[in-house]
């Protein structure tokens, strides 16, 4: 073994193509030792542990293509947490036979693990940056770990970076970085991960890039509802593809052709850009689905490339665009739009196609889902498409209610369209008119008492008032035009009957047009 414990080198330290061997033992301790310009071990070979704890490297430390091996299935095979390095740290393409621990480590430059190859430790991490601070880049492209890696509560300058990486974890997280604050973009273009990427509670001040990835889920099965631990870190995470409760992307969050093998959780999350999953899939074993209540995105794009396994969970979502499509929605799943707002609607879907999925929304009736689509159809001018909206809004109140409102919101329907269609009232009024002044015309018993074949009786004798059955049908239909029909003429057999059933009808129509003419004053209320 070498040791270098707390050794002080006024230059760089060199172990360049080194061989080092710790006989079953570490090959080198230089715990707390402070070097004056870089520490390079690049191509260096070693059988044993290199511990590192608290290194003050001035310049950059470079392990470019080291081989590190351990025989102790206990300890990590390099130990640097707690250093400081003002330079670069660099492990591109070095292999690692257990995990890396470099918790607390503050580096002004980048971090690069560019094709770094990383088994798991004793505690299937496999890289462990916890709490660290990166003044540039954390760039991780090509990476394949046999284990976590663990960022959790660390700071980055620039790019946190994973793309076209490899990381794997049974039955726990494959990439655990809770609050995490990145500066610049978090790249997991063609990532593939087996196991849970958590950024809950993530400050990302660029976009989050995840086209093309493939992101499965911890199963369910694998464990049961957590440890304490998982609870003190935002709960609940075993069944997610990705984890993004509470995270702030101040850009987009790019998802297109994606595969999320599982729940894609970003409850309370706010995007300021655009949050794209265009051509991507939702799948997996249950809870699978999108759960994005609460959301704050200035665009999200659902148009994914095959119909959503699992739940859609958007209640209360705040969005300045929707952009969907017939696959956005499950068939099977639940649905919950609940208080979700936005503005603009895009995509293949009219208002007809948006309705076969929002009459499933919720049980029993919910009116907010119909007002906000309603609204925003009225606002880009669609008005008969809002008027549609509206008609299904009441229709499906009063399908809730007993026999009674039923009957009430049928009627209604069939006879003026609950005030969104007034042709098909005045069609009504006009055929029940016609219907009125030809039977009065033509088929009235007539008045034996004037001896007429023709008209009504008049209810005072000797009176000699003009018959008219044009004014007698309309003053039956709209009493309160105030045409006297009731005081003037006494309807008598069939004529009675056929009178009763104008006034009746006439009542009907009359209460549901004032109804009507309500609501379409002021369409969003839900009245009965």
């Amino acid at each position: 073994m070498i040791s270098l414990h707390q050794a002080e080198v006024g230059c760089q330290v060199s172990m360049v193509a080194a061989t080092l061997d710790g006989l079953g033992g570490e090959a080198l301790r230089a715990d707390h030792m402070s070097i004056a310009g870089s520490l390079l071990m690049r191509e260096l070979k070693s059988t044993g542990r290199l511990y590192l704890h608290g290194v003050y490297v001035l310049c950059h430390w470079d392990m470019t293509d080291a081989r590190v091996s351990s025989n102790s299935s206990r300890q990590w095979t390099l130990v640097g947490d707690r250093g400081k390095i003002d330079g670069d740290l660099t492990l591109d393409g070095a292999q690692f036979s257990a995990g890396v621990n470099f918790t607390r480590v503050s580096v002004v430059g980048d971090i690069r693990l560019v094709r770094t190859n990383v088994q798991a430790a004793f505690n299937g991490t496999a890289l462990q940056f916890a709490s660290s601070a990166v003044g540039g880049n954390f760039d991780a492209s090509e990476v394949l770990l046999q284990g976590t890696l663990d960022t959790s509560l660390s700071a980055v300058g620039h790019s946190f970076v994973l793309a076209d990486a490899n990381i794997s974890r049974d039955g726990e997280r494959s990439l655990l970085s809770p609050r995490i604050s990145v500066h610049g973009d978090v790249v997991l273009e063609r990532l593939s991960a087996r196991g849970t990427v958590d950024l809950l509670g993530a400050e990302i001040r660029g976009s989050l890039r995840a086209a093309d990835s493939k992101l499965t889920a911890t199963p369910l099965q694998r464990a049961s509802l957590g440890s304490v631990m998982d609870r003190a870190n935002g709960g609940h995470w075993r069944g997610s593809s990705i984890r993004m409760s509470n995270a702030t992307v101040a850009g987009d969050f790019d998802a297109r052709s994606s595969h999320l093998l599982g729940l894609l959780e970003a409850a309370d999350a706010r995007v300021a850009g655009d949050l794209i999953f265009e051509l991507a899939t939702l799948g997996g074993d249950a809870p699978a689905g999108l759960d994005a209540r609460n959301l704050e995105a200035r665009h999200l794009d659902l148009r994914f490339e095959s119909e959503v396994v699992g739940d859609v969970i958007l209640a209360g979502a705040r969005l300045h665009r929707l952009t969907d499509a017939s696959k956005s929605w499950p068939a099977a799943g639940k649905v919950d739009v609940q208080n979700m707002h936005y503005e603009l609607l895009s995509g293949e879907l009219d208002a007809g196609g948006r309705l076969r999925w929002l009459e499933r929304v919720s049980s029993p009736y919910a009116p907010q889902p119909y007002r906000q689509l309603a609204r925003t159809l009225r606002q880009s001018g669609q008005f008969e498409q809002a008027r549609g909206v509206d008609r299904a809004r009441l229709r499906a109140r009063h399908k809730q209610g007993p026999l009674h409102v039923r009957a009430w919101g049928w009627l209604q329907d069939l006879t003026v369209g609950y005030g969104f269609l007034p042709s098909r009232a005045l069609m009504t009024l006009a055929v029940l008119y016609a219907l009125g002044v030809t039977y009065f015309t033509f088929a009235t018993d007539g008045c034996a008492a004037l001896r007429t074949d023709s008209g009504l009786c008049p209810t005072v004798e000797n009176a000699s008032p003009t018959w008219n059955p044009f004014v007698y049908t309309l003053g039956a239909l709209v009493p309160f035009l105030g045409l006297s029909v009731y005081n003037t003429w006494q309807p008598e057999g069939a004529d009675s009957v056929v009178t009763a059933l104008l006034i009746v009808g006439g009542l009907i129509l009359t209460t549901t047009i004032v109804a009507a003419v309500s609501r379409g004053l002021m369409p969003d209320r839900d009245d009965r």
